[in-house]
């Protein structure tokens, strides 16, 4: 048991958040890109998975967070350990936009966002981890309008950043 936790420590994801220049608006919608570094010889399994049994790597909204949609990429096909079938899977850097529903009210807000990720070897999976991520934002009272409002979640929802 020693060992394994040892290993699991040794091949810890690393997990970082960034956002766009877009202003975050009391009540809109807000894109963050969550990055998770899958270390060298370990994988994760795409979400969705290829198999029901597989444990995808996954985001959430933490106490007090609303996650409105999150836009999993594409894994690559690969031949894993024990498989008769190639499983989609991640490896390397990792790149996740999820869109956040801000709470009411302006000036700093705290979003929490859970990722949970199970990494393998091509022989054998370590536990299932969680780690959350928990940072402060600005938000500026929302535009007056409706229509304005609404123009600012569609900057948000089509704002694309390469992967």
């Amino acid at each position: 048991m020693g060992l394994a936790l040892a290993l699991a420590q040794d091949h810890a994801p690393g997990v970082t958040v960034s956002m766009g220049p877009e202003a975050l608006y009391s009540g809109g919608l807000a894109r963050f890109d969550v990055k998770v570094s899958i270390k060298d010889g370990l994988h994760a399994y795409q979400n969705p998975p290829t198999q029901d049994y597989m444990v995808p790597l996954s985001i959430d909204g933490g106490d007090g967070t609303t996650v409105e949609l999150v836009r999993y990429p594409k894994g690559v096909m690969a031949a894993v350990g024990g498989e008769t079938e190639k499983a989609a899977v991640y490896a390397g850097d990792v790149v996740v936009p999820v869109y956040v529903r801000l709470g009411q009210s302006t000036g700093r807000l705290t979003v929490k966002l859970k990722v949970n990720i199970q990494q393998c070897t091509d022989q054998n999976c370590f536990p299932p981890e969680s780690k959350m991520l928990e940072f402060a934002v600005e938000a500026e009272p929302a535009p007056a309008s409706a229509v304005s409002r609404k123009a600012a979640e569609i900057a948000v929802l089509a704002r694309r950043r390469p992967i």
